[in-house]
């Protein structure tokens, strides 16, 4: 493999990483604003989430937050 396509494939698997980071932050900052608006207790309850976990997800810099969970727990507490 020559330097050049080395180079190409090390920038893809960083560029993807960083993907994933970033979409992580973004649920992590939904979960945070759903906490907010509704308490702890009743996101857990909405979105399956042990208390414990959920606090853990919103103190993390690299959080990896499920998209499931998270979709359940906003359509469970839009419009409440």
């Amino acid at each position: 493999m020559t330097k050049k396509s080395e180079i190409k494939k090390r920038l893809f698997a960083y560029e993807d990483r960083n993907a994933v980071h970033v979409a992580m932050v973004k649920r992590q900052k939904k979960l945070q604003a759903l906490v907010d608006i509704h308490g702890i207790e009743n996101v857990c309850l909405a979105g399956g989430y042990a208390e414990s976990t959920l606090s853990q997800y919103l103190r993390m810099s690299s959080p990896n937050i499920g998209k499931e969970n998270l979709d359940k727990a906003i359509h469970i507490l839009k419009g409440l």
